[in-house]
C-alpha cells in the first residue's frame, strides 16, 4: 500500500516514518508538510492511504478534506485531540490516531483500515458492468457521466466507468461536489457530480426527499415521522415543509394533481 504523510510537525513525520517502515505491506512514496502540498500530491500520486494530521497552519486537514471529499476513503487522521475523529467521519475516513502514535495503537489502526479498503475495494454490485479494457481512465471514454439508459446509472468510480442497475440502488446521498450511491449489499459508490444533477434523470420511482436525498422507493422499508428506513437498513431524511407531498409521491408513486 504506497502511503503519504501530511504533518506540520517533523517530530509525528518522522514517528510516521518509522512506523510506516516496520510494516512490510505499507510503503512510504512522499512526505508533505502542510495541506497544500498534499492536495497537489494527492492529486498527482492517488496514494493508497493517507496519513492526515488535523492541526495544520492555513489549511487545515478538515479543510483539506472539504477541498477533497472523495480522498476520505484513503486517510487515517492523525491529532493530539480525540474529538476531531467525530468530524473526520463525516468524510467516511478509515481511522484516527491519537499523537504520540505509538506503533501498538498504530499497527491496530493500520489494519483495521486495511481491512475495511479492502471491502470497500469490492464495494460495487456484482451485477454492476464495467467497460472492457478497465485500466482506461474514465477520461478517456467519449461516454458523459452521470449516464442515464433504460436499466442503468453510468458514473465514473475510482478512474473507471461502471453500470449501476437501477433496482440495486436504495438512496443517494449528496456529499459537497460529490454524492454517494448507496447500494444493495452495503456497497457504497462516489461520483463526482451534485444531487440536483443526477436527480434530474433518473425513473420516476427515485423520489428526492431532502436537498440531500434522493430515495429508490422500492427499497423503503418504513416512515415514521420525517425518517425513512430503508432495507438495507440506513435512514433518510424528510424534508419537513414538503412531507406530506414526499410522503404521497413515496407511496403512490405520483404527484399531487393541480
Amino acid at each position: 500500500m504506497r502511503c503519504i504523510i501530511i504533518d506540520d510537525e517533523p517530530s509525528s513525520r518522522q514517528i510516521l516514518k518509522t512506523h510506516i517502515s516496520e510494516m512490510p505491506n505499507l510503503t512510504l512514496v512522499k512526505t508533505c508538510e502542510d495541506a497544500i502540498q498534499g492536495l497537489q500530491i494527492i492529486e498527482k500520486l492517488r496514494p493508497d492511504l493517507v496519513f492526515l494530521d488535523i492541526n495544520m497552519p492555513e489549511v487545515s486537514g478538515l479543510e483539506l478534506l472539504q477541498m477533497i471529499p472523495w480522498v476520505g476513503s484513503s486517510v487515517i487522521m492523525t491529532s493530539a485531540y480525540q474529538t476531531y475523529a467525530i468530524d473526520g467521519y463525516d468524510y467516511d475516513v478509515l481511522g484516527f490516531l491519537s499523537k504520540p502514535v505509538n506503533y501498538k495503537s498504530f499497527v491496530k489502526t493500520v489494519c483495521k483500515a486495511l481491512d475495511r479498503k479492502k471491502r470497500k475495494s469490492n464495494s460495487l454490485p456484482a451485477d454492476s458492468a464495467a467497460l472492457p479494457n478497465q485500466s482506461i481512465p474514465a477520461s478517456e471514454y467519449p461516454l458523459q457521466t452521470p449516464y442515464f439508459d433504460a436499466s442503468c446509472l453510468w458514473v465514473k468510480f475510482d478512474r473507471q466507468l461502471f453500470a449501476i442497475p437501477y433496482q440495486n440502488i436504495c438512496f443517494i446521498e449528496g456529499q459537497h461536489n460529490y454524492v454517494a450511491i448507496f447500494c444493495t449489499g452495503d456497497h457504497v459508490v462516489r461520483t463526482r457530480t451534485t444531487i440536483s444533477e443526477i436527480s434530474r434523470g433518473l425513473p420516476e420511482h427515485f423520489v428526492k426527499t431532502h436537498r440531500s436525498y434522493i430515495v429508490n422507493r422500492y427499497q423503503i422499508k418504513s416512515i415514521e415521522g420525517s425518517t425513512i428506513q430503508m432495507r438495507n437498513n440506513y435512514k433518510v431524511s424528510i424534508a419537513k415543509d414538503e412531507r406530506t407531498e414526499i410522503i404521497f409521491r413515496l407511496t403512490t408513486g405520483q404527484k399531487r394533481s393541480g
